[in-house]
């Protein structure tokens, strides 16, 4: 219904595209990781969870560190 973004406020994307929205709060899914910020929180966090399984696993976490320490991620 409408193009795949990611960024703040996406529920006001789906109502202006009269899809209906629902809001729901699970602490599972608490926060999105849209930008190099988010990620940065997410590796700080003392969680189990997929996505971090995943950002580790597929090296994500190293570059983000290496990038950090180099002063190349924003």
């Amino acid at each position: 219904m409408i193009p795949f973004l990611h960024g703040p406020d996406s529920a006001a994307r789906h109502r202006a595209a009269g899809v209906p929205v629902q809001s729901v709060n699970l602490a599972g899914f608490a926060r999105d990781v849209d930008s190099p910020d988010d990620l940065r929180w997410l590796l700080t966090q003392r969680i189990a969870c997929a996505t971090l399984a995943w950002l580790k696993a597929s090296g994500i976490v190293e570059r983000v560190k290496n990038a950090s320490a180099a002063g190349d991620c924003r």
